[in-house]
């Protein structure tokens, strides 16, 4: 069978900054999310690792467009009734 390609993991933020990256190899996509922007000694709030048995059939062998979302959570509008908004301090890619 497939194996999973996804990951979810329940969290508490204690402000509204936050960073994320990701690691997209041939053989893994490794994730994390940070409180706060990124440096040393912030805490982790979610990783994975996304390691196939066979990467070649999982994992795109060939650089592919980013593309960002906002959803709502589970179909809901925030409960407070403001609009919600991301801002993208940086985005960097590093080819290797």
């Amino acid at each position: 069978g497939a194996e999973p390609a996804e990951r979810s993991f329940a969290f508490t933020l204690t402000n509204d900054q936050t960073t994320h990256w990701f690691t997209w190899s041939a053989v893994s996509l490794v994730f994390r999310s940070l409180s706060g922007f990124s440096g040393a000694g912030r805490p982790v709030f979610g990783q994975w690792a996304y390691r196939p048995s066979n990467p070649a059939s999982h994992i795109p062998q060939n650089p592919l467009p980013v593309h960002l979302n906002l959803w709502l959570f589970q179909g809901h509008a925030p409960t407070n009734g403001r609009p919600v908004e991301i801002v993208i301090n940086s985005f960097r890619f590093t080819p290797k």
